[in-house]
């Protein structure tokens, strides 16, 4: 169970030399509401954690939603796991990438999210899956930005707590839906052979295109301009949720 409640203040700064904006009157009653909800928030995480049922060798999140776990990487001495989260219920819901660490792939360190959706930005709709690489030496993630396309973000700590995303974003973008290619945007797995990165995608008929066909896309690029291959693999099963089935192959991995 996750509790959500308002931020308390403002978030503007004045510009051009003019005075910031007043802060709004809060009411002592909405104080000691606010205050109420956050100590019953802590008490039931707390409850969550301590759960017996709770599993404990298999990796969970801290609080609400995980599904895919991505871009597994090892780093400077520690194991570093991102996931789909969902932060704001136990729901699927905006997808962001989750982050922890480990020594032993079994004790967990939870840091920070990784990821956040950008208002107005290519993956303003949600951070789908996807995985990380070293590229010279920089931690490189590389996802899918909803409704765009494929993105990237780079880290230059340690820990790999902040990530700056790409301003070419999104580096694949999805082809809309009058382009004549055959070819969709979905889940990137990327590695580097010689001199030039390769990216699998899935996709299929409900993302790319309505009436193209479905299955894994192999694209190339020697920097941030990337052209696309063939189909490598086409799916022959039919798949969906709920009540829209749809034919697609998402999250394709390879291992060369």
């Amino acid at each position: 169970l996750f509790l959500a409640f308002p931020f308390l203040g403002t978030s503007g700064f004045g510009q051009d030399n003019q005075a910031p904006a007043a802060a709004p009157k809060i009411e002592p009653q909405e104080i000691e509401k606010v205050e109420k909800l956050i100590g019953a928030a802590n008490e039931l995480r707390d409850r969550l954690q301590n759960d017996p049922q709770r599993p404990k060798y298999h990796f969970m999140p801290p609080w609400a939603w995980i599904n895919d776990p991505n871009g597994p990487i090892f780093w400077k001495g520690r194991y570093h796991l991102f996931y789909q989260f969902n932060p704001n219920a136990g729901t699927w819901g905006l997808m962001h990438w989750g982050h922890a660490s480990s020594k032993d792939l079994i004790h967990w360190t939870h840091h920070s999210i990784a990821l956040r959706p950008t208002p107005g930005g290519p993956d303003r709709d949600g951070i789908f899956s996807g995985g990380a690489v070293i590229n010279n030496g920089v931690p490189t993630l590389i996802y899918h930005g909803v409704p765009d396309g494929t993105c990237i973000a780079t880290s230059e700590d340690d820990d790999l707590i902040h990530w700056k995303k790409c301003p070419q974003n999104p580096i694949i973008p999805v082809p809309k839906a009058d382009q004549k290619v055959e070819y969709g945007v979905y889940d990137p797995c990327a590695w580097k052979h010689g001199d030039t990165w390769y990216a699998l995608t899935g996709w299929g008929r409900n993302f790319a295109r309505p009436n193209a066909p479905e299955g894994i896309q192999l694209s190339y690029s020697s920097r941030l301009i990337w052209s696309t291959g063939n189909t490598c693999i086409r799916s022959t099963n039919r798949t969906g949720v709920g009540r829209t089935p749809t034919r697609t192959v998402p999250c394709p991995i390879s291992f060369p």
